[in-house]
């Protein structure tokens, strides 16, 4: 089985999977959205935060495979947008305009950690039934208690994640 791969227009995603995957390896296509310059919010300037963080209106959305083989009804950043979300709204070192940021490398990537395997092994989802992704992929067969988090070494854990 292939990997499919789809990315928004940004060239770095593009060069990324260029220089990690063999030719033959994988699929990629990107998702282009365009956007009107949104209006600024009324009785506000167009510099304020009202205005900067208000989305444009959607005009287009345009599906490009750029190489291999993608299966067209598969191109969708939905489930990578949605994850970027789940990660913002768990872990507050992502959140924006925050004092809540890493100061160290290290501890980002530790939280990193510690947020991706709780998300995995010790929190039920309701799409899988009860089941963690962990459990659903056959990794484990149940639910993590904080205190198996806590009990694997944070270098590994980070390795891992």
């Amino acid at each position: 089985m292939r990997l499919q791969i789809s990315t928004d227009g940004l060239s770095v995603y593009l060069e990324a999977i260029v220089k990690n995957f063999r030719y033959g390896e994988a699929d990629h296509a990107e998702v282009v959205k365009t956007y009107a310059n949104s209006k600024p919010v009324t009785g506000t300037s167009p510099r304020s935060a009202a205005s900067r963080y208000s989305p444009g209106r959607l005009l287009a959305v345009e599906k490009r495979p750029t190489f291999g083989m993608p299966i067209t009804k598969h191109i969708s950043t939905s489930f990578m947008e949605r994850w970027n979300l789940t990660l913002r709204m768990q872990n507050r070192r992502f959140t924006r305009l925050t004092n809540g940021f890493s100061k160290k490398l290290d501890n980002h990537v530790f939280m990193l950690a510690i947020t991706v395997v709780f998300y995995n092994f010790c929190r039920k989802h309701k799409s899988l039934g009860g089941k963690t992704p962990a459990m659903a992929a056959g990794l484990t067969d149940y639910v993590w208690k904080a205190s198996d988090l806590l009990a694997l070494d944070l270098w590994t854990l980070a390795a891992v994640a």
